[in-house]
């Protein structure tokens, strides 16, 4: 039997990206319109992976789609182990989501830094990482600005 586990895969709020190999630091903000998601990768399920390049390690069957972060429930893999073990532990929580930019646009800054806001994207994959860009998305988080 699978365990469960709720996964915030993105938010709205800005995220840190690095450019150049991490030379140029920018920020993005992802729109969460229906719309504005190309879900066709991941309308059977997003792969969730123990790092950036590893291995399968669970599923989310359904993505949900709200105004200010995708997620939902993550079924592990009878091969997670530790992994599954960790997250419902809450000792493994960062995640990254793996996606492609289809329409960007500057839209001004944040801390001193460019901000972009990326109108139109595709969901690919998301990882669990040490470091996340966006600490408001992961195992058992839900973003809800203020």
């Amino acid at each position: 039997m699978m365990k469960e586990t709720f996964l915030t895969i993105t938010s709205t709020a800005p995220t840190v990206r690095y450019l150049n190999h991490g030379e140029t630091e920018v920020y993005y903000t992802l729109n969460h319109a229906p719309e504005a998601i190309d879900m066709s990768v991941v309308k059977d399920g997003c792969l969730v992976l123990d790092d950036h390049y590893g291995r399968a390690v669970g599923i989310i069957r359904e993505v949900q789609i709200t105004p200010n972060w995708t997620g939902g429930v993550c079924l592990w893999l009878p091969d997670a182990g530790a992994i599954a073990e960790d997250a419902a532990k809450l000792y493994r929580r960062n995640a990254s989501a793996e996606l492609i930019t289809i329409k960007k646009r500057r839209v001004g800054e944040h801390l001193g830094k460019p901000l972009f806001s990326i109108d139109r994207w595709r969901l690919e994959a998301v990882a669990l990482v040490c470091y996340p860009g966006n600490p408001t998305v992961g195992i058992e988080r839900r973003y809800c600005p203020a």
